[in-house]
């Protein structure tokens, strides 16, 4: 089961690699006034909507989207109470990888205990 939903995991990562590739690929051949409106209408989008608004950082705000998405396909409840600003020292890299690996490994954890 940690390995299906692991493969799945990879190939949303892969699948928006290869979207956010062509996205690149069509915006450096666009030019200024055209990039604009290109970057509204993306940002607009309904792909890079985040159903609710856990915290002012983007970056954090996406990473617990993802996986409240996760926990509810795993019936899993959980309650997040998060206060970061929109803008920190910490890299974007970074929080991305704490914030995924804290709650992959909580994830983890409850279906282990669910398990037993």
């Amino acid at each position: 089961m940690y390995y299906q939903n692991l493969e799945e995991q990879q190939f949303q990562v892969r699948r928006l690699c290869h979207d956010m590739a062509n996205h690149l690929q069509a915006m450096s051949a666009l030019k200024a006034p055209e990039l604009r409106e290109y970057l509204g209408q993306l940002i607009k989008s309904p792909a890079m909507e985040c159903s609710q608004r856990f915290c002012e950082n983007n970056v954090v705000n996406a990473v617990l989207a993802a996986k409240q998405q996760i926990m509810e396909q795993k019936e899993i409840t959980a309650d997040f109470f998060v206060v970061l600003p929109a803008d920190l020292s910490v890299e974007a890299v970074d929080l991305c990888a704490v914030f995924a690996n804290s709650l992959d490994n909580s994830i983890e954890a409850c279906e282990k205990l669910s398990a037993e």
